[in-house]
């Protein structure tokens, strides 16, 4: 539920490039070969990094193929690591949602490959990725939501009594929920890379027994769970106190108290384009990757029933920049305006460029028609990312009408912990929350934003008093009560 600033995200990839050095490709083939029982397998030279985690394509004589993972030793947390992967066994053995086959894993280094490591099947197919924007007309969006909210949704049958991490009982043959497992120490060594990351050899002792892992609650409430993350948050600035007060205000009003307590739920922690996988011809959905993460119980307003991520990107606050980029091509002078920095070339199609005219400095009126929306410049407009959350919010109520309530305005809820998780996004969040919330003027469906909240409600100087009291004390008031 948070997000990287770029430079850290660039950091973190050269700190996983370190990795590549401590890993034999031989081992990784003994270590397939005996596993899977074939006669001869080929790894692919080249991983990807995915998260956390450097990934292998691996081809067995048999015609299968396999993928090696092996997450980065300062990501690495035995507990949760095993956690994610028996959960995403239990997901594939109950449900029919489809995930990759667990086929082994150590979450210990005493192996052939000396690293911790799972390896799972490969799902035949592309990522959704830009497919999304480039390939799919209407009709594939919508039938592909329907498939996604299809299969997603059969995670409801998972409930927990808290919010925490998942881990076996002692006798291991059941799950309990223990405290929330921290982030572990990626980001930070990301931002203060002074020296070489030794290959473990030798696990630590604290490693595979208990981790030393930042460890919070469990909590049985949201607010509860909110309290604490706001207890974290550094406030001796006043800008830094500013912030706190908005977000004290936010987190007394955006959790709907309906869903405040138990149950909690499961979510794929990271819903976006890159994790769906399809069909390349037929743009079906063939399956679902990268479940780190998926062992942690979270509120019913942050689970299955939320909006996939490519759909809330308006709501990802760091890497969405449509009105910006607008306003670039509409200040850009007319022989210039496709060399803004971040745009590719001009389309070849004269039609597609006609439709691009400033008509003045002011983004709303930069005329962004669908040509121009086809032609990829812009990427999806506020709008049109609303259009597909309303498409999205009706199968949820067709599906399973008590859960429309919890998706309509689950974006605002993961933004709002965005806000407080993460710093690099923490004002564009505030600023988001801010305009949501407070926009007097706003009519339900007006410029396509079906998903407003205060509706038509003037913001008198009356309400400064409570709003102040609001802001410092992060207590609700009766005229900034809201009821999602």
């Amino acid at each position: 539920m948070s997000q990287r600033s770029p430079s850290t995200t660039s950091s973190i990839n050269s700190i996983l490039d370190d990795l590549v050095s401590l890993i034999d490709v031989n081992a990784i083939t003994e270590l397939v070969c005996s596993t899977a029982g074939c006669d001869s397998c080929k790894v692919g030279k080249i991983p990807k990094q995915v998260g956390m985690n450097l990934v292998y394509t691996v081809h067995l004589s048999s015609g299968d193929s396999w993928i090696a993972r092996f997450p980065h030793p300062l990501s690495y947390d035995p507990v949760s690591m095993e956690a994610d992967l028996r959960v995403l066994m239990m997901i594939r053995s109950e449900t029919t949602i489809p995930v990759p086959q667990v086929y082994a894993y150590d979450v210990t280094a005493e192996n052939v490959v000396g690293l911790p490591y799972s390896l799972l099947s490969d799902i035949p197919g592309v990522p959704l990725g830009e497919n999304w924007e480039e390939n799919f007309d209407d009709e594939k969006r919508h039938r592909l939501l329907d498939q996604v909210a299809e299969n997603i949704l059969q995670l409801r049958k998972f409930e927990f009594p808290v919010i925490g991490s998942l881990i076996w009982d002692h006798d291991g043959s059941q799950f309990v929920v223990g405290p929330l497992r921290g982030d572990a120490s990626m980001e930070e060594a990301a931002e203060d890379k002074e020296e070489e990351i030794d290959q473990p050899n030798e696990p630590d002792e604290e490693n595979t027994e208990e981790s030393q892992q930042p460890e919070r609650g469990p909590f049985t409430s949201t607010r509860d769970l909110l309290k604490w993350s706001l207890l974290l948050y550094p406030k001796e600035e006043p800008v830094q106190q500013w912030a706190h007060g908005w977000l004290r205000l936010f987190a007394a009003q955006v959790p709907n108290v309906k869903y405040d307590g138990p149950p909690f739920v499961l979510r794929h922690p990271d819903l976006d384009a890159q994790n769906v996988i399809i069909d390349p011809v037929t743009g079906d959905l063939r399956g679902f990757i990268n479940w780190d993460g998926v062992g942690t119980t979270v509120p019913r307003e942050c689970g299955y029933a939320s909006y996939p991520s490519w759909i809330t990107m308006d709501w990802s606050t760091i890497f969405y920049a449509w009105e910006m980029r607008v306003m670039q091509i509409a200040d850009a002078p007319d022989d210039e305006r496709f060399d803004v920095p971040g745009f590719p070339s001009p389309p070849q199609n004269p039609d597609v460029q006609d439709n691009i005219e400033a008509v003045s400095n002011d983004p709303v009126e930069v005329d962004v028609t669908a040509a121009t929306m086809e032609a990829g410049l812009l990427g999806e407009s506020p709008a049109a990312l609303a259009a597909h959350r309303e498409y999205y919010h009706s199968i949820i109520a067709r599906l399973d009408p008590e859960l429309a309530d919890i998706t309509r305005n689950s974006h605002v809820l993961l933004a709002m912990f965005n806000g407080i998780l993460t710093g690099v996004a923490r004002r564009e969040a505030i600023d988001m929350l801010v305009d949501y919330y407070f926009k007097c003027t706003m009519n339900k469906g007006s410029g396509g934003e079906g998903d407003g909240v205060v509706l038509d409600r003037p913001w008198h100087s009356d309400d400064v008093m409570d709003f102040d009291k609001c802001l410092l004390s992060g207590t609700t008031t009766s005229t900034l009560s809201v009821s999602l």
